[in-house]
């Protein structure tokens, strides 16, 4: 996908939040209240 122009950003965290959608691709998450940004 990168090589196609869409921007890629791994981030890693033991603390995700809500998980709002989830596929083999990608996780969408809902940070947790207490969770600095």
């Amino acid at each position: 996908m990168q090589e196609n122009g869409y921007p890629i950003e791994i981030i890693r965290t033991e603390r995700v939040g809500y998980i709002v959608y989830e596929d083999n691709q990608q996780v969408v998450a809902e940070p947790f209240s207490d969770t600095p940004v």
